[in-house]
């Protein structure tokens, strides 16, 4: 490369432009012309983001006013459910484009861009809009009936019409509805209703029976798709169970770490010193010493550490240690756990590999 390219001090050095940034007059560097070599690299790196976004600089070549590109997405934007991102996507445009058009005051676009915008048409952005089924946020706005909050104060607190999706009237919501939705739900659906909320108490305790009347349990007791989850319902015969192998569970957890006695064990899970002598006799522990009390500790505490990570349910990892028997009076034969219990017993019956079936 001559001198005159590389040196800044050089008479013929091409200062005032982005080349000579990058030839060594950067930004600090004394530099004789206006604008300098730094404001050439500044101005070089703006056009880039504007090609990149589908906008060029007023001066460029190849452009068209953007106002009747401005005009089109407003009148867009008028359309239900229309949003920014979803007008972009049926442009096939980056929504940075759209942003910039519209609150960023672009005053010239490339030819094509505009094109790309002013033939978008409403029903293709219908068809970009993210809709969400109602119907789990139907069961879900019903279900805050039993913590004591009514349809129309869910309205009034969300600011959007909870009364049409409550009654089914709209099949799917929209991005915005769902978003307050959700944010309500984040907020009440773990709380009774009081009135410190605005609502009256008559109208609290008459809301809560006809949610009740319904067959509407607590939000709590429906996954995301609104189905129920029958163990999360109180008094219900899964929620039980999985009640009595928690309890056992904890009962034998005790016992097993921290060298505790039966009485410091049946002290900290607040039972009786016959119920944890119940349990570590039934998870074969009991009577026990050294090297073969070590192993039987190590494998009971592998079962229930399976329960706690969410590996293994709760109830068959209680089958699976003898603290409950799957034909007590009270056990529900179609619950999970029991039913995975049993699957278990039939894997293990199953020949291996190399080996002859019966």
């Amino acid at each position: 490369m001559p001198r005159a390219q590389k040196d800044p001090s050089h008479p013929d050095f091409p200062h005032g432009t982005d080349r000579g940034y990058w030839r060594g007059c950067k930004a600090g560097s004394p530099c004789p012309t206006t604008p300098t070599c730094a404001n050439a690299h500044a101005r070089a790196v703006k056009k880039a983001k504007w090609r990149a976004a589908g906008i060029l600089p007023p001066s460029a070549a190849s452009r068209v006013d953007a106002q009747s590109a401005r005009d089109h997405i407003a009148r867009l934007l008028t359309y239900k459910g229309a949003s920014e991102e979803a007008i972009a996507r049926a442009a096939g445009l980056p929504s940075v484009t759209l942003n910039q058009i519209r609150n960023r005051g672009a005053k010239k676009l490339w030819r094509r861009t505009s094109e790309a915008i002013l033939a978008v048409t409403p029903a293709a952005v219908a068809a970009e809009v993210r809709l969400t089924p109602s119907a789990p946020y139907a069961t879900k706005l019903r279900a805050l009936g039993v913590l004591g909050y009514s349809v129309r104060w869910c309205s009034q607190r969300s600011g959007v019409n909870a009364s049409e999706v409550a009654l089914g009237r709209r099949p799917t919501i929209t991005p915005r509805v769902r978003q307050a939705l959700d944010a309500l739900f984040d907020e009440i659906s773990d709380r009774p209703a009081t009135p410190a909320d605005g609502i009256p108490q008559p109208i609290i305790d008459r809301t809560i029976r006809e949610a009740r009347a319904a067959g509407y349990h607590p939000p709590a007791c429906y996954d995301d798709d609104g189905e129920l989850i029958l163990r999360a319902i109180p008094g219900h015969p899964w929620s039980l169970f999985d009640e009595q192998a928690a309890r056992k569970l904890e009962t034998l957890r005790s016992y097993l770490t921290g060298f505790r006695t039966i009485a410091q064990a049946a002290e900290d899970a607040g039972v009786t010193e016959k119920e944890v002598q119940r349990v570590a006799k039934a998870a074969g522990i009991a009577g026990l010493e050294g090297k073969p009390r070590r192993a039987a500790t190590a494998a009971v505490l592998d079962v229930i550490h399976d329960a706690d990570d969410g590996h293994l349910d709760i109830v068959h990892a209680a089958l699976k240690l003898g603290l409950l028997s799957p034909h007590a009076t009270t056990a529900p034969k179609d619950h999970p756990g029991i039913e995975a219990y049993y699957a278990e017993l039939r894997e293990q019956k199953k020949p291996h590999d190399g080996e002859e079936a019966a």
